[in-house]
């Protein structure tokens, strides 16, 4: 090529770089028209949209930059040989970030066996600090964790917070909705949390924000890369037999695994249905077996351990059979005594039920309030209605009038359609579609008024201060009842679920079993958000004065 010329492909690359990826289109369009016609242009696209944040995946795990400049190649030679086989195109940034990062991790293995093999020591650098080795270990476990996610938390993640995409552009992408990708985010960070802290790395979630923003920045792709992989993508698309390097070889080392895999999954599936037929009786013929037979060789080892179904004598001792005694039913409504399973799920619940409601205040910068109200102050909803978007339940928010009393005609016909983590575990409400998930109004407690607060306007602390908790009698999971606390009067009714046992939801969202009886000193003040008490739960514990019980509780 004469020193002045450009190709056609170097020249697209200028054009979208000077006019920004939001003016080409979107990831199944470019894929679409690359398939269809081979359009380098198109493809050169999704290289020029996607490629920081996969260099920046390669160049973590591989610090050598010929390395990762290899995987980074190989990575889009992949997506030009399987572009077909996507079927998710909105997630197509989470399927690169997952083959660049096998990739990568690859290649590091292949470099590790040949460094043992010739027995050297990887050079380390003399300026990297223990800091520096610090972050870069802290990134490598982030990367696998993230690598692990299921792909509807590892979607938004990738968008947000390696491709710098805010919630509103994810969504338009993935084709969800902004609650649902908030939802999915902040259920996304408490999973990488917890693993984290499984691995014996304990993060917040702000850290654990940080930590995506100091390690895992769009790299800048150099322009010659970028025209060098698109070209040797369409090759390698066609089949081309004279494309060769490490690039082209991770890429069908890749390729390879891929079938395998499919292979794996395929003989499975077919695994289970043969032993489905079989354990059906399906299989009966194939192995030669005579279905009349078979039923009377069944009766008659049936009759010669069974009594006939008809007979009320035992047949050896010719006296009447002991009666079959059968237990009492159930009843359904009644309480019963802790289970760890049903404890477990509603704990699992309520943290849920925290989450939302974080994910609503990242969003309003507040609590939601108590109940949506009139433009007269009437409670019109509960703020189980509110947090709906953010428990991906986006689609039955917007069913809901707004404007109307939960008892309307048209509202009280969505009580049906009860999201699972308000319905109580293990038992039946004497009501359907009812919750004993409630939250405390009144004076001083987090819902005061008809305005959600600041998480900030909690001085006691959030990790002592009730949010939500187990009442002693649930309601329509949809009507605005809520349990009223003033300081000066007895303490409603609490545990509905565990027969007077509680679980209880605090503001950080950590959820606490509360057994009776307890100290109701100690839990008025930890339902108070600025009372200025130092609360330690442990204190719950502690039994105090016992309450002499009301006539209305005696009864």
């Amino acid at each position: 090529m004469a020193q002045g010329e450009i190709s056609p492909v170097q020249r697209f690359l200028r054009r979208v770089r000077a006019t920004g990826p939001a003016s080409v289109e979107g990831d199944g369009q470019c894929l679409d028209c690359f398939l269809a016609t081979g359009d380098q242009a198109a493809f050169a696209a999704l290289v020029q949209r996607h490629g920081p944040m996969v260099l920046s995946v390669c160049r973590r795990v591989l610090p050598n930059l010929p390395d990762a400049e290899d995987a980074f190649q190989a990575t889009f030679l992949v997506l030009a040989r399987k572009a077909a086989s996507i079927r998710k195109r909105g997630s197509l940034s989470s399927w690169l970030y997952g083959v660049a990062y096998r990739i990568a991790r690859k290649a590091q293995e292949a470099d590790m066996r040949r460094r043992a093999r010739e027995k050297q020591v990887p050079h380390i650098p003399q300026q990297s600090t223990l800091s520096d080795a610090a972050w870069r270990e802290l990134r490598t476990i982030l990367d696998q964790e993230l690598d692990r996610l299921p792909e509807k938390y590892r979607a938004p993640l990738v968008l947000c917070y390696l491709e710098g995409k805010t919630n509103e552009e994810a969504a338009r992408q993935l084709g969800w909705t902004k609650g649902t990708v908030s939802g999915r985010l902040a259920c996304a960070r408490e999973r990488l949390r917890q693993r984290l802290t499984r691995r014996g790395l304990a993060l917040s979630a702000g850290m654990l924000v940080g930590l995506f923003g100091a390690g895992t920045a769009p790299a800048a792709v150099p322009g010659a890369l970028q025209a060098a992989t698109v070209e040797a993508a369409a090759s390698f698309a066609a089949g081309s037999a004279s494309l060769s390097g490490p690039a082209a070889a991770l890429a069908q080392g890749v390729i390879q695994a891929m079938f395998i895999a499919k292979c794996k999954i395929i003989s499975c599936v077919l695994v289970a249905i043969v032993l489905i037929a079989g354990g059906s009786g399906v299989l009966a013929g194939v192995f030669g077996m005579e279905d009349g037979v078979s039923r009377i060789e069944d009766r008659h080892f049936q009759s010669s351990i069974l009594p006939p179904p008809s007979s009320t004598l035992n047949p050896q001792s010719q006296e009447p059979a002991q009666p079959v005694v059968q237990p009492p039913k159930a009843n359904k409504n009644a309480q019963k005594p802790p289970n760890a399973r049903d404890r477990m799920t509603s704990m699992n619940n309520l943290k849920q039920i925290a989450l939302a409601m974080h994910n609503f205040h990242s969003t309003f910068n507040k609590l939601p309030a108590q109940a949506i109200f009139s433009k007269d102050g009437k409670p019109l909803l509960s703020w189980r209605v509110l947090i709906l978007p953010y428990i991906e339940q986006e689609k039955l928010y917007q069913a809901f009038r707004l404007n109307e009393p939960w008892d309307s005609e048209h509202n009280k016909k969505l009580l049906a359609q009860m999201p699972e983590i308000f319905a109580p575990p293990g038992i039946k409400t004497k009501e359907k579609h009812t919750t004993f998930y409630r939250v405390f109004v009144g004076p001083g407690a987090i819902f005061e008024g008809n305005k959600g607060i600041n998480l900030l306007d909690i001085k006691d602390g959030t990790f002592s201060t009730v949010l939500a908790v187990e009442a002693g009698q649930a309601v329509p999971w949809t009507r605005p009842d809520e349990l009223p606390f003033d300081p000066k009067k007895a303490l409603p009714k609490l545990g509905g679920i565990f027969n007077g046992d509680f679980n209880v939801l605090l503001a950080d969202g950590a959820v606490r079993f509360v057994r009776k009886p307890f100290n109701e000193e100690v839990f008025r003040a930890m339902i108070t958000r600025s009372g200025g008490e130092v609360v330690n739960f442990n204190d719950l514990e502690k039994k105090g004065k016992a309450k002499e019980p009301t006539q209305e509780e005696a009864k």
